[in-house]
Order: C-alpha cells, then structure tokens, then sequence
C-alpha cells in the first residue's frame, strides 16, 4: 500500500514542497518565488517530519504545462531523488490535478486556462475531471469569451468562474489518488509537457 508521497509543484512562479501522508497533506513548503529553494525545503521537510527519501513511496511531480525552465528543475530534482532511492515517480498534468480539485463544481464543459508568458497562455477543455481537449498555447483572448474559465493569472478581461493557484498539495493529492494509473518507474523516459514556446 502507498502511503507517503513527497509532491513538488513548479509550474509557475510558485515553487512548493508537499509531504503527503496517507492522502493527507501533512506539510507544505511554498512561495511566489522560481525553484531556487526547492532542494532546501525537499531536505527540511522531511527532516522536519523525521522522514527520509528512503521512506517515501514515490515523488509526484508537476509535468506542465509550465515554464520550461521551472518544469525542468522540478522533474531533475524528482528524477535526482527517485532514482537514488529506487522510488517511482508519479507525472502529474496540473491541468489534471485542477479538475480533479474543481471539476464537480462545475456543471458545464470548462476551460482551465493559465498566463504562460507575454499575452499568451496555456489552456485544455474539461468535462467535469475528463479533458476534451488537449492542453495548447494561445494568444487569442476571444477563445475564452462566454465560456466558463478556471483561471490563473490571465488578463484581466477575461472572467474566471473560478480562480486557481497552482500547488504542491494539490499535485500531491492528485497524485495520491491516481498512484496506480500513474506511477512510472521508467524515470529516464520521463519528459516535461512543453507546449509551443514555454519561457
């Protein structure tokens, strides 16, 4: 039975650390900040819960989309632990993991959308927690209009029905959930979700 998972979200410009216990998140470590301390709070969250990698039952990590300098710094940091102590990683879409959060709240068929960098930004159609599309970069507001979005950090014009941030809790959580569907031990193949030119 899987019952610790250490998540690491670096999507965006926030970079966290969760420890997730039995489907319960149990510690976090985060902040608006790029990746620059994920190796610090990966050692202190788990010296702080007496844990060791070695008691870990696998690393989920966001995959993207994302930046792709970000995205890249998380999946190294995962594939670093996971393969010094003979642990699966679990690959998480954060688009996934935000219909998973949110896709019974909502009725209708949603887009999550995301700012990716500039004016354009990263977005997938959803039916409840199944995608309808595959996730894509864009520029073009007007694909958002009258349609309901899930959104982080977009333009202002653009009415959310609902706001999201991305999280380690929440990759962790996803990752919990869908273990056996996910989990890979193939590490070495594993590759970030780069979409279009992601800065």
């Amino acid at each position: 039975m899987m019952n610790n998972l250490l998540a690491i979200e670096t999507s965006s410009d926030v970079t966290g650390v969760s420890l997730i216990v039995n489907g319960e998140p149990i510690d976090t470590s985060e902040d608006i900040i790029r990746s620059k301390n994920l190796a610090v709070w990966i050692y202190d969250i788990l010296k702080k819960n007496s844990m060791q990698v070695q008691n870990l039952d696998g690393i989920a990590v966001d995959i993207g989309p994302g930046g792709f300098t970000s995205l890249r710094a998380g999946l190294s940091i995962a594939k670093g632990l996971a393969m010094s102590s003979s642990l699966p990683i679990i690959p998480v879409n954060l688009f996934n993991a935000v219909a998973f959060d949110v896709g019974n709240l909502l009725q209708e068929t949603y887009i999550i959308a995301m700012h990716a960098y500039g004016k354009k930004f990263f977005l997938q159609s959803f039916n409840k927690t199944a995608s309808v599309s595959d996730a894509s970069i864009s520029s073009d507001l007007s694909v958002l209009k009258g349609k309901a979005v899930v959104g982080y950090k977009l333009d202002s014009d653009v009415d959310c029905k609902l706001n999201f941030t991305p999280s380690s809790v929440m990759i962790g959580l996803y990752a919990y959930s869908n273990f056996d569907y996910l989990h890979t031990d193939n590490i070495s193949s594993l590759e970030c979700l780069y979409i279009g030119s992601n800065f």
